[in-house]
């Protein structure tokens, strides 16, 4: 390249083409190569200078204060419901070790467990097999029995600690009787 090559050239001074010709001499080819690498890379930075601009300008208008709100909210609303899930599957899992009688006992268990809203904390109930025994004490018949050998109850009462023509009643019978009042005791 030669001197008039390089005041071709935007933007060069004098003192710059000078210092290239005293440098390269006559050879500015590798300068040239140079000089092409980085018009490309002015040439990206423009590019994407004005690819920036035009996103930028999508979002005129756009209340960025409020999108940043909503996303809190939905954030917030997610962590909620994830939490609530997890209480729920861990309460699932609990109940599922203890052996009701009854699908309705451990029905009205589980509601008695949740009017307690006891507390939840790393994956447990705080308080949760205290409740379960308080339970088991104030209402025993709604428990499978825990005793691998049960001994019947009673004077030799064959079945469910009665004998035969006894007037003690189980609630199941005295709920029976209340419910149908021509049948006799």
């Amino acid at each position: 390249m030669k001197r008039d090559d390089l005041k071709k050239i935007e933007g060069l001074t004098s003192e710059q083409i000078d210092a290239i010709m005293k440098l390269h001499g006559t050879d500015t080819s590798e300068w040239n190569q140079k000089l092409e690498e980085q018009k490309k890379e002015i040439q990206k930075r423009d590019d994407t200078i004005n690819e920036l601009t035009e996103k930028v300008k999508t979002y005129d208008g756009v209340d960025v204060a409020k999108l940043q709100s909503d996303l809190s909210e939905w954030e917030d609303k997610y962590n909620k419901d994830m939490a609530a899930k997890d209480k729920d599957f861990a309460k699932q899992m609990y109940f599922s070790t203890i052996q009701f009688n009854s699908n309705l006992a451990k029905k009205a268990a589980m509601e008695a467990f949740d009017e307690k809203n006891l507390e939840f904390k790393d994956g447990k109930f705080i308080g949760a097999d205290e409740f379960i025994e308080d339970l088991k004490k104030s209402d025993p018949q709604a428990f499978k029995s825990t005793d691998p050998d049960p001994k019947p109850k009673g004077k030799g009462a064959p079945m469910g600690g009665r004998a035969p023509g006894s007037d003690d009643l189980d609630g199941v019978e005295e709920r029976f009787y209340e419910l149908n009042p021509g049948l006799k005791k």
